[in-house]
């Protein structure tokens, strides 16, 4: 990994993300290439597809945020 960033996230490189689980944690979808992968956080500890990051993470993120 490479050092955290200033907002304490951890930056990874394309193989390290290939290199982690290959479908989707909500939803169980293969992903399609690297770019594909969501942190699935606050519905699950690990990373989600874009469809289940549109549909489901991002609504989440906002509902907890008081937002809609």
């Amino acid at each position: 990994l490479i050092p955290e960033t200033p907002l304490g996230a951890y930056i990874t490189t394309k193989e390290e993300k290939m290199e982690k689980e290959d479908n989707c944690c909500l939803c169980g979808k293969k992903f399609e290439n690297q770019y594909d992968r969501n942190n699935a956080e606050p519905l699950a500890n690990g990373d989600c597809c874009s469809d289940c990051n549109s549909e489901k993470v991002i609504p989440a993120r906002m509902k907890e945020m008081g937002i809609g």
